[in-house]
Formats: structure tokens, sequence, C-alpha cells
């Protein structure tokens, strides 16, 4: 092929006009045989059957279908074509004066949808040229978002393995350092005592940068899994200033827990457990003696933790960049200490992670306040018993708790729901018809998606035997039959708060 015949078959645009209408399939043919700029090369079909049968012999620049035809009515013609258009625009030609039919046409994938008498048929050229540009503009962003993604993959892998690969060194140096520091028989002078002092710091500090960036990493390319459930936000965050009390005594600062009991959250307790230590580790590092950090429960959002400080604050040049990790922002703290800058970023892939969001105010001079916020989610309970009277009791059991509860008769019919639908916890009975609970419990544990759901058995067997067993199987707690409420509510509640 010359150079000639390349270019003008460049000035081709292949339509397929699908028109049951004589008429109006000839004056569609006779406004596009009058183009200018390009020339149009038009193939006819009456119905969908003839334009499935040739759409899947050649591609064509675009289609021009008509919604209505003999074969196929409305909606349905729009999804049968675009399934096989492929990167082919499809510009709808249609009697139908609906607006609501021509939103759904483009929700479907229709690129453009055009009313018969209210449309200029001379505009119908650049119709055409304009839905063929704009797909050709969407296919090459898709193909730079993909190239992205990719590019940021293979750096999220370069760094997860050159922090691997750092790890082990700096394991030895700090592990023979720590030797040669903690030497008695053969103690070094003090000069050089004072050195390897130093050295153990920068490299203690190296290789906490190190373990931040491996989990950013992780979180980033989903190979670290988060395992979440309920809790109690109260305790997370008692549990997080214990972890801070010897350097908030050591600088004469009071550490507050001021959050809600019974503050019910759904997280990943350790990874959740990071995010409170670091922001209050954050928070003692820039307040000075007599200064407080308090962590409380805001008002109007029950699964949010706010820490408040009354330190020297963040300059407001800084706030936009804390939580990137690519933009170094650690400032020495009241006393000097150093720290990596991973840390806020690290908490803001956490949180966004579980589809929470961290955020920060402060003014300088006044102290900093940021709030990690979680999704709200509501406990759903599985009872499955064939029992009428068990289901009765423990729906009343769980009257006025805060919680959605499923009730199903099997553990078939608990088998198909866990399927499809999200649960947090199963109360399982085991003798019922078609599967008992030793087989739906087997099976939980044997699927993904459902092997970390706790479940509580409810039985009236007392056999050592029996709970030997549904332990072995995986089983989380086991309850006798007849339920007394006392003891029962606090055994669901180490599950679901």
């Amino acid at each position: 092929m010359d150079e000639n015949q390349a270019n003008n078959d460049r000035n081709v645009i292949k339509v397929l006009l699908v028109e049951d209408s004589a008429f109006d399939a000839e004056l569609v043919n006779s406004v596009l045989s009058l183009a200018v700029a390009v020339k149009f090369e038009n193939t006819h079909v009456d119905s969908l059957g003839a334009a499935v049968d040739i759409l899947n012999q050649q591609r064509f620049d675009a289609v021009l279908l008509d919604m209505f035809l003999p074969d196929s009515k409305g909606i349905d013609t729009i999804k049968s074509v675009k399934k096989l258009s492929g990167d082919s625009p499809v510009v709808i030609l249609s009697a139908a004066k609906d607006t609501e039919l021509a939103v759904q046409a483009l929700k479907e994938g229709a690129d453009d949808f055009l009313v018969k008498g209210q449309t200029k048929l001379s505009n119908l050229p650049r119709v055409i040229r304009y839905a063929i540009e704009r797909m050709r503009i969407k296919l090459e962003l898709a193909e730079a978002r993909k190239e992205a993604e990719e590019a940021t993959k293979l750096k999220d892998k370069f760094v997860s393995l050159v922090a691997h690969d750092l790890k082990s060194p700096f394991a030895a140096i700090l592990g023979l350092l720590s030797i040669i520091d903690e030497d008695k028989e053969n103690p070094v002078h003090p000069y050089h005592k004072e050195l390897i002092g130093n050295i153990l710091e920068s490299a203690r500090r190296q290789t906490g940068m190190i373990n931040e960036l491996l989990n950013i990493s992780r979180l980033q390319t989903g190979q670290m899994t988060l395992e979440k459930r309920f809790m109690d936000a109260q305790i997370i965050a008692h549990s997080a200033i214990s972890g801070a009390q010897y350097l908030a005594d050591k600088k004469g600062v009071v550490l507050r827990n001021d959050v809600k009991p019974g503050s019910r959250i759904y997280a990943d307790l350790d990874l959740y457990l990071e995010v409170l230590k670091n922001l209050i580790t954050n928070s003692v590092k820039f307040t000075n003696r007599g200064d407080e950090v308090r962590l409380y429960t805001p008002d109007a959002d029950k699964t949010s933790i706010i820490v408040e400080d009354t330190g020297v604050g963040i300059p407001e040049k800084i706030l936009p960049k804390l939580f990137k990790h690519e933009v170094k922002t650690s400032t020495p703290g009241t006393n000097g200490e150093k720290g990596t800058g991973l840390g806020l970023p690290f908490c803001h892939e956490i949180m966004a992670a579980h589809g929470g969001s961290i955020s920060v105010e402060s003014v300088e001079g006044k102290g900093a306040v940021f709030c990690v916020k979680l999704p709200d989610v509501k406990p759903k309970v599985l009872l499955v018993d064939d029992d009428v009277s068990i289901q009765r009791l423990i729906k009343s059991f769980l009257k006025g708790i805060d919680i959605d509860i499923v009730v199903l008769d099997n553990g078939r019919k608990a088998i198909d729901f866990l399927e499809n639908n999200t649960c947090h916890l199963v109360l399982l009975d085991l003798i019922m018809p078609e599967l008992d609970g030793f087989q739906t419990l087997e099976h939980m544990r044997s699927v993904y998606a459902t092997k970390n759901i706790p479940v509580i058995i409810i039985s009236v067997d007392k056999n050592i035997e029996t709970r030997d067993k549904v332990f072995q199987l995986g089983a989380n707690d086991f309850v006798n039959k007849p339920i007394l409420k006392e003891d029962f509510i606090p055994r669901m509640r180490r599950f679901i708060c």
C-alpha cells in the first residue's frame, strides 16, 4: 500500500447503520454522502440479528443505532450492540422523546442520543466524528491510567524489596553493637561507649524507618490484610496511652482518656492501635512540661477519636504535606526528639485501608487536633437454629442492642446466605435438618471468606466430647441450652461489643 492510499484510508469512516425504516436509512445515507472533510462508508442492516452477525465479522468506526427494531426494543438493543461494538462509539437515532430513556441509554454505554425530527441531520457527520474522537481520548486515558498504576506497583515493589534487604544488615549491626555496649567483662572506653550509643540510636531510628516503609508498601500492594473486629474504643485508647505513658511522664506531659465507654468501632486491632500510638507519641514529642494530650470521642460522631494536645502546634505550610510519604515533614520535638517522617503517612495509609480518614487542624503555638474516623458499621448476627422458641428467645435477648439479626433454620441456608452477605457473628445450633451445625462449621472454616467469622455454638448437648469436637472444628465459644441471658450476652459482646 502506497502513502497516498494509506492517507485515503485514514479519511474513510466506516459506519454501521442499524435502522428498520428504509426512508430514515436512505436519509442518513444521503446526509453522510455529502460530507466534505471525510468520506463515510456506510453499511445498512434492518434488524438486531443482522447487526450481531456483521459485528461478529468486522469492525466499524461507529454505529448508528435505532433502539426499536423488529427483533429487539429499547435498552436491550443497546446492551446487545455494545457487547460487540468494542471501542467503536454507538450513537442512538430514535423517534422516542423520552428524557429518562435517553439518560438510561447513555448509562448503558451509548455515546450520544439523537431524536429523529428534532436533530439537524446535517450535523450528523460532526456528531459521528466527535463521538469517535471522544472514544479515542477515553481509550488513551484508560491506557495512561493503566500504565501509571503499573508504574506505581513497580515502585511499591521496589521500595518493599529494598527495605526488606536493608533489614538484615541493620539487625546484625544493632545486635553486634548491643553486645559491645553491654559487655561488662570487656568494657569500652567511656568516650567510645558514648559514640556507640549514638550509633545505636541512629541505627534503631533507621530500622524504624525501614519497618514503616515496609508497612506502607504492604498496605499499598495489598500484602497486608486487615483482620477487622468490633472493639470498645475506650479500651483501645487506654492501651495506646499506656504505650506512651513512660515518654509522657519523662517530659511531664499529662495523658487523658476521655473516650466514652462502650464506643464501638470496627477495625484491625493492631493497625488501629498503631495509629493511636503514633498520634499520641507525636503529640508528646511536640509538647512541654505541664502540657496535656487528650483523647476523646466527639458528640456527633461515635466512630471517631480525637487526639488533641496543647503543645507548640504545626506550621501552616506543613499541614497539607503531613500525610504524604514522598514529602519529608519531620522536625525535631521540643526536647530535640527525632523522627522518621513516615509515621503520619503510615497512619494515613492504615485509615485509608479501613475506608476511613485522618485529618488535622492546628494553630501554631496553640497545639494540634488530629481526628481519626472509621466507617460506622452495624454488627450483623446470623442465628441458625430450627427451634422457633429458641429463635424468639434470642431475639428477645438482643432487643435494644444496636445490631441486625438474620434468622435461618438450617445450615444449608446459612452457607448460601454467607456466600453473598457480610456477617460478623454466627450463633449456630448443632442438630438441624439438611445440614447440621458440625458440617456448617466445617464448611465455614474451609472457605476463605468465612473462616474468621466468630461462631458461638448453641446446643442441648452437654457432652465434653461434643465441646472438644466443635472447638477442634474452629468454634469460638459454646453455650448450653437452656440459655441464660446474663451468661449469653457477655459472651456475645466479646465479638460485637
